[in-house]
C-alpha cells in the first residue's frame, strides 16, 4: 500500500526521469537576506530526483527516485559551504554548464562520500545484529519552506524484507543551526509499532576518527577532506537509552560507521538532530571545537527544541474551564489532552499537538468498558477544511434573503484552510467542553478550529469557526479528516438505496463522490472506527430537488491537492442546477462549518448504526395523541398519469375508478410510485400535495381543468391506505399575491379563472359544484363555501418577497380562512442558532399584527425518488390527532388542527408531546394575571443533546425572549420542563428548541388575555 502525502509528489519505481520532470513544479527560488539567515528546501529532478536543503551554514542532499537501482540509499550527504546565501539553485545550476560541484570555486563543494551507507545522520533498522537500510525515498511533501525554517517529510520502504517496513521522516532545518531535526516513525505492516534502530555517521573507510559520549546520546566524526577538517554527528533524543557500536569495514569504501542502536518508542517513533561542521567556514575548527558543540546540543535537547522551533509555548488558556463538566482537559508541553465519558463505562481520549506542522491531532483513543486503560485508533490526523467563495448580487433577488441565485454559473474561487497552532483555549458549560486552536485562515476567511466535546457521547463536532469582511459573499465547503501517519484499513457507508458498503482503503487509489444513506461514512482502523457525519438538515442549502448529490468523499489527493488517505463531507457546487443558492456570509458573521466526528473501539458498522440512531434512521418517530403530516409536494404525480393516458397500454397495466364513474389505466411504472414508498419510508402519516406547478393552469378551461382535478382526487384515494392518507392540493399562484397554498377537507373542483358572465358556481352532473374564481374576493368565497384553508408559500422569499405583508391589512388574510405562511430552512447562513429565522421572525410579526395566525412546516421540492436525500430537506407537523382519517370520510380533522393551531414543527430530532400555558394549549387562549407569573410547561423528547429552549411572546408591538439553558442534557432523553414567565403586558406565546445540530422543533402561540 503506497501512501502519499499532502502535496507530496509521489512516483511509480520505474518512471523515466523525463514523466518525473513533467510534473514538478516546487522551487526554492526564496528571496533571503544574509543578516537575517534563511532555510530553503526543493525537489531537484534535473539531477537524478536529488532532493537537497539547506541553511546559512550548510547544505545537505538526499537520493530519490531515479536512484532506485543504483548503489544509493537512504545516506545524508553533505555540501560544505563557507558563505552565507544559497548555493543549491546555483551548484545544480553549474553542474548543468559543466562547473563540477565537486571541485571548490570559493564558495564551498561536495567533497563527501555516502554511496550506499548512512553519510551525515542517516537512520537504518538494526535486524539481527545489522545494520539495514532502505532504498532511495519514495515520496516527499514541503511543508514550510522558508524563510528561516524548512521543513518537508520524506517517505522509505524496505523492500524484500519478511514484514514490510515504512519510515515517515519530518526533517526541520532552522537557519543558524549545523543541525537538522528529524523525527521519524515507523509503520510495520502499516501499522504504528517499535522497532530498533542505528542512527550516525559514515566513518569514510576508517579515516575518519568516531566520537562518542559515554551515555550514548550522540556519536560523530572527525576527518580531513582536502586539508580541511569536518566533523559530522548525530544526537539522539532518547534520554540514554542507546549504544554505542562501530562497524569497521575497511576496503569497502564509505561503509564504516559509528551508530547509537536504539529502540522507538511503541508507536514507532524517534526524534534526532544530524549535521556538520567545516573547517572552513570558520566556526568549527577543530575536533575540540566540534566536540564541544555536540554535548552542548545534546545537554539540553527540550532548549534545543525550543530555539528550533524559534516560537514561544502555547499556553492553554483554561480561565473559563470548570472540570466538574465531567471532560478532563490537560496539557503537558505541546500535547493538549481531552478525555470524556462516552457510554456504557467507555472513554475517550484525543490528544491535539500544538507543535507547528505536526498533525494537529496526535492520537485519537478510546478506553474499553472497564478498563483504565486507553487503545488508540489512529494516529496523525489533520482537519481538512476547504471553502468554495463566490459574489451574490446583493442588488438583485432581495439581497441576502435569496434563493433564486445561480451561484454554479458564476465565477467562484476555492481555498484549502491553512490551519496555525498559535493559541488555545478551553471553555465549558455544564456537561459540555470547548477547546479552539487557532488560527485558520481560507482566502478572505479568518478563524478558529473548535471541537466540542459531550459528555455521554461518542460524538464531537468538530468546527471550523471562520468569518470574512468581504461584501457579497456566498460559500459552500467541505472538510473532513486527513491520515498523516494510521491509514484506516477499510471504509463502510451506506449506499443510497441502503446495503452496506465496504471497501479496502488501499484500493481506493483517487479521491471519491460517494451517494450514501444516511449522510454517514466511517473508517475502520487496526484499535477501532472513526466515522463522521453532517449536521443533518443545517448542512444542506435549499434546492428544489432532493437528488442525493454525493456529499461524502474519501481518498488521497483531495481536492485536486497532494495529500494523504482523508474522508469527509463535501458540497456540490453544481446542486441540481437550477437554482443553487448556496450559504451566506454577511460581513462579521461567524460561520460554523462543521462535521461530527465519532471514535469507537468497534466497527465501522456498529459506527454507521449509532449514527442512524440520532435521526431515528431518518424517520419520524410515532407519538401518542398525534399524526405526521407533511405539506407541499411538487411530485407531478398527476400530470404524470395523465400523460401514460396517451399512450399506448402496457401488459401489466390496471385500472383505476375516477369519481365520475369513467376509468382510467395505471400503468405498472406508476402503480407503486417512488414518492409514495419514500415518504411512507420516513414515517410521514399524509402527506399533502401542491400538484399542477407549471405554467397554463391558470388558462385552462373547465373542462380541462375538471380533467386534472378528477384524476388528482382519484389517484389521491387509490394511493391512500389505512394508516397514511394522500391529500390533493395545488400551489395556484393567481389573485391573491405571491405564491399560496390551498388545503381542502375534501376533494372540490374549482378553475383558476372566470371568464365574464360565467356565474361563480357551475353544477357537474357527476361531480356536483365547480367553481369558478376570478379573483381575491372569490378565492375568499371558495374558501369559506368549502371550509378550506390557503396560506402563504416560502413567505418573504422567492416568489413570494414581499408577502404576506403586502396584504396583511386585506380581507382574505384576516379571515380563519387564510391559515398564515409556511416554514422551511432558506436562507441557509450557518452564524445562525437556528433554522428559518426569515418564517419563525415572520410568525412573532403576524402574531403581533393582531389577527391569529400559524406556521405549519412545508418541504417545497419537486420529483422524490427512492435513493433521494429527502430527510435532509424536510420538515413535518405534528397534528393533535389521535388517528389518520380514511379518505373516503373526508379529512375536516386535519383542517381543524392547522386552522386551530393544534400543532408543532419540527425537523424531526426534537419532539415536543405537551406544551401548556398555565394549563392551556396552543391554538387556545390563556388567561394571565398582572403581576403573577405564568407556568410554561413543554414535554421533550430528544435524540442529539439540546442547546436551548425559548419562550417568546409579544405585546402586539416587541418582543419578549427568554432563553432557557439545556446543555445539562445528553442524547436520547425526555423530560418535563417547567418555566414560571412574567407575561405582564403580553399577547400571546410560543416556544422554540433547539439542539447542538440546529435541528428544532417550534409550538404555535397561545394567545394571552388578563384576567
Amino acid at each position: 500500500m503506497r501512501k502519499t502525502f499532502h502535496r507530496r509528489r509521489s512516483f511509480p519505481l520505474r518512471r523515466s526521469m523525463a514523466a518525473i520532470v513533467c510534473i514538478v513544479t516546487l522551487t526554492c527560488a526564496t528571496k533571503v537576506n544574509a543578516q537575517d539567515g534563511f532555510a530553503a528546501a526543493r525537489f531537484v529532478p534535473e539531477r537524478k530526483d536529488d532532493f537537497a536543503f539547506e541553511n546559512d551554514k550548510v547544505a545537505f542532499r538526499i537520493y530519490g527516485p531515479a536512484l532506485q537501482d543504483s548503489k544509493e540509499n537512504s545516506g545524508v550527504d553533505c555540501w560544505v559551504k563557507r558563505v552565507d546565501y544559497p548555493i543549491i539553485d546555483k551548484w545544480y545550476g553549474g553542474a548543468e554548464k559543466g562547473i563540477s560541484y565537486h571541485k571548490d570555486h570559493g564558495e564551498g563543494y561536495d567533497p563527501y562520500s555516502v554511496g550506499d551507507a548512512l553519510g551525515c545522520g542517516g537512520l537504518a533498522l538494526w535486524l539481527d545484529g545489522k545494520l539495514v537500510m532502505s532504498n532511495v525515498f519514495r515520496n516527499y511533501h514541503v511543508i514550510e519552506n522558508g524563510p528561516r525554517r524548512t521543513v518537508f517529510e520524506i517517505e522509505y520502504v524496505w523492500e524484500g524484507l519478511p514484514k514490510r517496513y515504512r519510515e515517515v521522516r519530518t526533517f526541520t532545518l532552522n537557519a543558524g543551526s549545523q543541525l537538522f531535526r528529524a523525527e521519524s516513525q515507523f509503520f510495520v505492516d502499516d501499522k504504528p509499532q517499535a522497532v530498533q534502530v542505528a542512527i550516525g555517521v559514515s566513518t569514510q573507510s576508517g579515516k575518519a576518527k568516531p566520537l562518542s559520549d559515554q551515555q550514548g546520546q550522540w556519536v560523530g566524526a572527525w576527518q580531513t577532506l582536502d586539508g580541511a577538517g569536518l566533523g559530522t554527528g548525530a544526537i539522539v533524543e532518547h534520554g540514554g537509552r542507546g549504544r554505542i557500536v562501530q562497524l569497521d569495514k575497511k576496503g569497502k569504501k564509505g561503509n564504516s560507521h559509528v551508530v547509537i542502536v536504539t529502540p522507538t518508542d511503541q508507536q514507532g517513533r524517534i526524534t534526532y538532530h544530524a549535521g556538520f561542521g567545516w573547517e572552513r567556514a570558520g566556526e568549527i575548527t577543530s575536533e575540540d571545537k566540534w566536540k564541544q558543540y555536540l554535548e552542548t546540543y545534546a545537554e539540553s535537547p527540550s532548549r534545543v527544541r525550543a530555539e528550533a522551533a524559534d516560537e514561544p509555548q502555547i499556553v492553554l488558556n483554561k480561565d473559563d474551564y470548570q472540570s466538574s463538566c465531567g471532560i478532563e482537559v490537560t496539557q503537558d508541553a505541546s500535547m493538549i489532552h481531552v478525555a470524556w465519558p462516552l457510554d456504557s463505562g467507555r472513554r475517550g481520549r484525543l490528544t491535539f499537538d500544538l507543535t507547528r506542522n505536526r498533525p494537529l491531532i496526535h492520537t485519537a483513543a478510546v478506553s474499553s468498558k472497564d478498563s483504565g486503560s486507553f487503545r488508540p485508533i489512529a494516529t496523525g490526523l489533520d482537519p481538512m477544511v476547504q471553502v468554495r467563495i463566490g459574489n451574490r448580487d446583493l442588488e438583485k433577488n432581495g439581497g441576502w434573503t435569496v434563493f433564486f441565485d445561480r451561484m454554479q454559473r458564476k465565477p467562484n474561487e476555492v481555498f484549502r484552510a491553512r490551519i496555525e497552532q498559535k493559541r488555545a483555549m478551553v471553555t465549558s458549560n455544564a456537561r459540555r467542553a470547548t477547546l479552539t486552536i487557532g488560527d485558520v485562515s481560507a482566502g478572505p476567511f479568518q478563524g478558529q478550529l473548535r471541537w466540542t466535546f459531550y459528555a455521554g457521547n461518542s460524538f464531537v463536532l468538530q468546527e471550523a469557526v471562520l468569518k470574512t469582511e468581504r461584501d457579497g459573499t456566498a460559500f459552500l465547503y467541505d472538510t473532513g479528516l486527513v491520515c498523516r501517519q494510521t491509514e484506516p484499513t477499510e471504509m463502510s457507508w451506506r449506499d443510497s438505496f441502503g446495503p452496506l458498503k465496504t471497501e479496502a482503503a488501499d484500493a481506493i487509489k483517487k479521491p471519491r463522490h460517494v451517494a450514501v444513506r444516511g449522510r454517514a461514512i466511517a473508517a475502520q482502523f487496526e484499535g477501532g472506527s472513526i466515522g463522521l457525519f453532517p449536521p443533518p438538515h443545517r448542512y444542506f442549502y435549499p434546492l428544489d430537488f432532493s437528488n442525493n448529490l454525493k456529499n461524502i468523499w474519501m481518498g488521497p489527493n483531495y481536492g485536486n491537492q497532494s495529500s494523504s488517505f482523508g474522508f469527509g463531507i463535501r458540497h456540490d457546487a453544481k446542486g441540481d442546477d437550477r437554482y443553487v443558492p448556496w450559504f451566506n456570509a454577511p460581513p462579521g458573521t461567524e460561520q460554523e462549518m462543521g462535521v461530527f466526528l465519532v471514535f469507537s473501539d468497534g466497527s465501522a458498522d456498529r459506527v454507521l448504526e449509532d449514527v442512524a440512531r440520532l435521526t431515528r434512521t431518518d424517520r419520524f418517530a410515532q407519538l401518542p395523541g398525534h399524526v405526521v403530516f407533511a405539506s407541499h409536494f411538487h411530485v407531478e404525480h398527476t400530470h404524470e398519469m395523465l400523460n401514460a393516458q396517451k399512450k399506448s397500454g402496457e401488459t401489466e397495466s390496471q385500472t383505476g375508478r375516477l369519481p365520475s364513474g369513467g376509468e382510467y389505466r395505471i400503468p405498472g411504472s406508476l402503480e407503486n410510485p417512488g414518492f409514495v414508498r419514500k415518504l411512507r419510508d420516513h414515517g410521514v402519516d399524509i402527506v399533502h400535495l401542491a400538484e399542477f406547478h407549471f405554467r397554463g393552469t391558470r388558462q385552462m378551461t373547465m373542462r380541462e381543468r375538471v380533467k386534472h382535478l378528477e384524476l388528482l382526487h382519484a389517484e389521491c384515494q387509490r394511493l391512500s391506505m389505512q394508516g397514511f392518507l394522500l391529500l390533493p392540493g395545488e400551489e395556484p399562484n393567481v389573485h391573491l399575491g405571491g405564491h399560496w397554498i390551498s388545503f381542502f377537507p375534501k376533494p372540490v373542483y374549482w378553475v383558476l379563472n372566470r371568464p365574464e358572465e360565467t356565474p361563480f358556481v357551475t353544477e357537474h352532473p357527476q361531480l356536483g359544484p365547480v367553481y369558478h374564481v376570478g379573483g381575491e374576493a372569490d378565492v375568499l368565497q371558495l374558501l369559506r363555501a368549502e371550509g378550506g384553508l390557503a396560506w402563504t408559500a416560502h413567505p418573504r422569499i422567492k416568489s413570494s418577497t414581499g408577502f404576506p405583508d403586502s396584504y396583511r391589512d386585506r380581507l382574505f388574510y384576516q379571515s380563519e380562512q387564510f391559515l398564515g405562511a409556511a416554514w422551511k430552512a432558506m436562507p441557509a447562513d450557518l452564524s445562525q442558532p437556528r433554522l428559518g429565522s426569515r418564517v419563525l421572525d415572520l410568525l412573532d410579526d403576524m402574531s403581533n399584527w393582531g389577527t391569529p395566525k400559524v406556521v405549519l412546516g412545508e418541504v417545497d421540492v419537486f420529483n422524490i425518488a427512492a435513493d433521494h436525500e429527502l430527510y435532509a430537506h424536510m420538515n413535518v407537523n405534528y397534528l393533535r390527532l389521535d388517528e389518520v382519517p380514511e379518505f373516503e370520510d373526508g379529512w375536516q380533522p386535519v383542517v381543524d388542527a392547522l386552522r386551530g393551531g393544534q400543532f408543532f414543527v419540527t425537523t424531526g430530532e426534537v419532539l415536543i408531546p405537551e406544551f401548556t400555558v398555565n394549563g392551556r394549549k396552543s391554538g387556545q387562549n390563556v388567561t394571565v394575571v398582572e403581576g403573577r407569573k405564568a407556568e410554561v410547561q413543554l414535554d421533550l423528547k430528544w435524540t442529539f443533546p439540546l442547546a436551548y429552549a425559548e419562550i417568546i411572546a409579544g405585546d402586539g408591538h416587541d418582543i419578549k425572549r427568554h432563553r432557557v439553558d439545556l446543555t445539562a442534557t445528553e442524547s436520547f432523553g425526555e423530560m418535563s420542563l417547567k418555566v414560571d414567565v412574567d407575561l405582564t403586558g403580553q399577547r400571546w406565546l410560543r416556544v422554540e428548541v433547539w439542539d447542538i445540530a440546529t435541528n428544532g422543533a417550534f409550538t404555535q402561540p397561545v394567545g394571552l388575555h388578563e384576567g
